[in-house]
């Protein structure tokens, strides 16, 4: 589940493809591919001339963004967990529902959600913090 605490905490990284950052600029906080305007109302992304942000990105590299993917299993169960989390009155379909595996794949998205939701809260609290004290020092 780390895939998906790394989705929550780190959105805009967690969307860029480290191959494509290698040919492309993105910003890391957005995840947003960076462009200039070449004529009123068309963009071209602006190419990688400069070494990758490796080391400012929170993947690290991009052997160590592979353990950070979601993998299609989990996404197809993450998927599901908030269909029926978002649905009032939905249920699992009945062969689901006392499935152990199934038991314990949604206990641990919850525990991933919730600790990663605490992670982000505290980030955010520190950011915010961190500007305070500078807008007052």
């Amino acid at each position: 589940m780390d895939g998906l605490r790394f989705e929550i905490v780190h959105p805009g990284p967690a969307s860029i493809d480290c191959r494509k950052c290698a040919k492309e600029v993105y910003n890391l906080k957005t995840g947003k591919v960076e462009t200039f305007e070449i004529e009123e109302g068309k963009y071209l992304p602006i190419l990688r001339t400069t070494p990758t942000p490796c080391d400012s990105c929170p993947k690290g590299s991009p052997e160590k963004a592979k353990l950070l993917e979601l993998h299609s299993r989990n996404r197809q169960a993450v998927d599901l967990y908030h269909r029926i989390r978002s649905t009032p009155g939905a249920q699992l379909p009945e062969h689901l529902r006392d499935c152990p595996i199934t038991q314990r794949n949604f206990y641990l998205i919850e525990s991933t959600l919730r600790a990663a939701t605490a992670e982000l809260k505290a980030m955010i609290y520190e950011e915010a913090k961190a500007e305070g004290e500078k807008d007052h020092g």
